[in-house]
């Protein structure tokens, strides 16, 4: 005889005992509220890489992550308390219905919020890719582009927002790019005031036309060529040590990038020709250093030296320098050369960032503390002699508010998005 039949009854009358035992409660077990799976949350794109747009971005994922890390409880509280299938409590089933709901409508909310700040972070990734040149606008151009530029506008009333202190001008930019994250006018803005308060993108000489070119190229996130602008400015200012510090951080933010710590593609001037002032002999040994750089044979520590040499040389080499009546300088420069010639590449490429910091008695720190900080070089930060401090002479206080007021109130040659390097100065800039 078959048992087919037998296996049959049996599985029917199981189906029936289960039947009657759900119909006695009508509570659905933890099984029965399905709760689709959240989408994965967004990453903030590397390319958006001012830092008043992360932070506005960054909060807004944070307040998500909050809110998901409050979905993800409910969940765990319905799993632990509507997990049974038997409940005789009519209470606990009513409560039990109700959170199911609640948790639908919030992943039903929470999917929508995520998907929107998806979007939100590709419109901004997209606007951050744009290549503005505003530095070289196409011909015919010019004048449309400055009619409709809107930045200076905008940091004309940011800083008449701020009641003549910081605070109120930098909270006038938070509310700003929370209400325009995205839209390159306010990230501009955003960015160039940040910078100038932190000391990065600052001058005394508004309307130095090389100053200017350094704004709008590091706007453009070309630090290379901000850094070249900010030295030259600094070397026709001599006096400007806020440019000079724009200089420096501008120098540090190449090197931190990845064309710069992966690919060795840094910004750096002339190295051995700036040796040569201080003696026979010097030069060889500072190619032969940086040739090995590029093939990458030299150790870590002393190519990170010499990083800081690429830094200093941008702006070292346009100045001169005559060391035959120094004692001081020639004996550093004998000591850097014998360590070279023992083999101690690292204590020769130091011994010229010492040498370099004599010629520079009253801006080293000041350079070193600002590149160290923006390149994140703890062997800069070393040659400092003190604690340096962020307070430095070249501090951007309250009554720099002033100066970049008269630059903003009117579309002059002060505001840095006005104007453009003509042929001559392009070359000079390049040398």
């Amino acid at each position: 005889m078959s048992v087919f039949p037998e296996t049959l009854l049996k599985g029917a009358w199981l189906g029936i005992f289960v039947a009657l035992v759900a119909s006695s409660v009508n509570v659905p077990d933890a099984g029965a509220a399905q709760f689709r799976q959240l989408p994965a949350l967004p990453m903030i794109p590397p390319s958006i890489n001012f830092p008043g747009e992360r932070d506005v971005l960054q909060a807004d994922l944070d307040r998500l992550k909050d809110r998901i890390k409050m979905h993800v409880g409910k969940r765990s509280d319905y799993r632990r308390e509507c997990g049974q299938r038997q409940l005789s409590n009519a209470v606990r089933k009513r409560r039990c219905s109700v959170l199911a709901q609640e948790i639908h409508r919030d992943a039903s909310r929470l999917r929508t919020e995520i998907g929107a700040l998806r979007n939100r972070f590709g419109t901004v990734q997209r606007n951050a890719l744009q290549r503005r040149q505003s530095g070289f606008p196409v011909s015919g151009q010019a004048a449309q582009a400055a009619a409709s530029d809107k930045r200076p506008k905008l940091i004309a009333d940011a800083v008449s927002a701020g009641g003549g202190t910081w605070r109120g001008v930098l909270d006038h930019v938070k509310a700003l790019m929370e209400r325009g994250a995205g839209d390159p006018a306010v990230r501009d803005v955003s960015a160039y005031l940040v910078g100038v308060h932190s000391g990065r993108m600052a001058a005394d000489r508004l309307d130095n036309a090389y100053y200017k070119h350094g704004v709008r190229r590091a706007l453009a996130g070309d630090n290379w060529s901000a850094a070249l602008a900010f030295a030259q400015a600094a070397h026709d200012t001599p006096d400007d040590l806020r440019v000079f510090e724009s200089y420096a951080a501008a120098a540090g933010r190449q090197h931190a990038e990845p064309a710069c710590v992966t690919s060795g593609r840094c910004v750096s001037g002339n190295i051995a020709v700036w040796v040569k002032r201080f003696g026979k002999g010097h030069e060889q040994p500072v190619r032969q250093m940086v040739a090995a750089g590029r093939k990458g044979k030299l150790d870590p520590a002393t190519s990170k030296m010499l990083n800081i040499l690429k830094a200093i040389s941008v702006y070292a080499a346009k100045k001169d320098v005559d060391p035959a009546g120094d004692p001081e300088l020639r004996d550093i420069a004998d000591q850097a050369l014998a360590a070279y010639k023992k083999g101690d590449r690292l204590a020769a490429a130091s011994g010229y960032v010492r040498l370099w910091k004599a010629t520079e008695r009253g801006r080293a720190g000041l350079f070193l503390y600002r590149y160290g900080e923006t390149s994140g070089s703890a062997a800069a930060r070393g040659f400092l002699d003190y604690d340096f401090p962020s307070v430095t002479s070249s501090r951007v206080d309250d009554e720099y508010l002033v100066v970049l007021e008269e630059a903003f109130k009117t579309a002059g040659d002060t505001s840095p998005f006005t104007g453009k390097l003509n042929r001559a100065q392009i070359i000079r800039l390049q040398r």
